[in-house]
């Protein structure tokens, strides 16, 4: 079994601490003990919380929890990704999201950058 153990903890005093939607629960990143992502080639991952609660999540949803919780366990060669497709949202579409943001567009920001997210071949993206 494959674990992601969460050292960080993300509490700031201007940033309140992310949430991640599994299911029609949300849940607290402070409250994950460890994910399982043993299955996450097939899409799917189990979150455990400090008080032992289990939540399964797969597709989308699965791939979204991990990129908010700890997006470095999406590198390797564990997932398939379309060729430059990371070169181009970090290189082309971040400094338009910037742009967009110092002309005040934060709402357009916001929906270019999350409509141009990578996302592994295999996963469709949420309608």
């Amino acid at each position: 079994m494959k674990k992601i153990k969460l050292i960080e903890k993300w509490k700031t005093a201007t940033q309140p601490a992310p949430f991640i939607r599994i299911g029609k629960n949300i849940l607290h990143i402070d409250n994950i003990k460890h994910i399982d992502t043993s299955d996450l080639e097939n899409g799917k991952i189990k979150i455990t919380t400090f008080d032992d609660r289990e939540y399964f999540s797969q597709g989308i949803e699965a791939l979204d929890a991990i990129m908010h919780v700890k997006p470095s366990a999406l590198e390797g060669r564990r997932l398939k990704w379309q060729r430059n497709e990371w070169a181009w949202h970090n290189m082309v579409i971040h400094p338009m999201v910037q742009i967009l943001a110092f002309a005040g567009l934060k709402e357009q920001a916001v929906k270019l950058h999350d409509s141009t997210i990578p996302r592994p071949k295999g996963f469709k993206r949420p309608r």
